[in-house]
């Protein structure tokens, strides 16, 4: 019976390991699967990375005015 804390304590640090390894999969599945096809996208629709950056600045200022223009029509409602 000596042999137990060492069998479970083993036991444990495989599933620990097991555990960090099935994470790092459904990361680099997600990785995969969601975040590539996107960049690829992103890629091919914009030429360079400075046109990115300016497309994202002007929805960013879009989304703050949506945000700002919402807000602004609860305080009349209300």
């Amino acid at each position: 019976m000596e042999f137990l804390p060492e069998l479970i304590a083993s036991s444990t640090d495989k599933s620990k390991f097991l555990l960090a390894t099935a994470r790092d999969y459904i990361r680099d599945t997600q990785t995969q699967v969601i975040l590539k096809p996107i960049a690829d996208y992103l890629r091919s629709a914009f030429p360079s990375q400075q046109l990115l950056e300016q497309y994202f600045q002007s929805y960013e200022i879009v989304c703050e005015r949506a945000v700002f223009d919402h807000a602004a029509m609860e305080e009349v409602i209300s």
